[in-house]
């Protein structure tokens, strides 16, 4: 993608306020990634999960407010910032980068499924996701299912919160989404 059509698709999205809202409310206590266009030496788009914190600190990369989306996009504008990405798992703490590595940091965790394909085969993901939602609205989950479009693809997910707290007290939440998953 040419500089001027970065700045023209690219840019522009991530200024938009309803853009930046959905971006927040989603990825709030969530572990949040960078995907940009700039290729590293072995010839991989950078994945971007870390900032450094006051200290030379390493920490996860995280959005608290709306306007932390344009600023990750402008601070790291020489990487071509495309995609924002928010973890399944939502989190207790996210200040230290032990944080992620913790099961028991865990408070929820979203049950996805991710629906790859191309931009021209859209009929069929949309397909797909229609399947999904079938089979969970007929398992008796309906009010909890969301989808995203993803670009080339789409997400369906269930609400994290959709597990009781007593089920959440007796099974990790990312072992409780995971089994969702399997079982669709």
């Amino acid at each position: 993608m040419s500089e001027s059509e970065y700045e023209k698709i690219v840019v522009y999205h991530y200024n938009k306020g309803e853009v930046q809202e959905e971006i927040v409310k989603f990825s709030r206590n969530r572990w949040v990634a960078l995907h940009c266009e700039f290729l590293n030496p072995q010839g991989y788009q950078v994945l971007l999960r870390y900032q450094w914190a006051s200290g030379k600190i390493k920490v996860p990369l995280t959005i608290t407010e709306p306007k932390d989306v344009p600023k990750f996009v402008k601070r790291f504008e020489r990487l071509k910032p495309r995609t924002f990405y928010a973890s399944a798992n939502v989190y207790k703490e996210l200040t230290h980068l032990g944080h992620v590595k913790r099961l028991e940091n865990i408070a929820y965790c979203t049950p996805t499924w991710d629906i790859d394909n191309t931009l021209e085969k859209w009929e069929a993901t949309i397909a797909v996701a229609k399947e999904i939602v079938d089979f969970l609205n007929q398992e008796g989950i309906s009010e909890s299912v969301f989808l995203k479009w993803s670009g080339k693809g789409a997400h369906v997910h269930i609400h994290e919160r959709a597990f009781s707290e007593n089920l959440l007290k007796k099974v990790n939440p990312l072992d409780a989404a995971y089994a969702v998953v399997e079982y669709v």
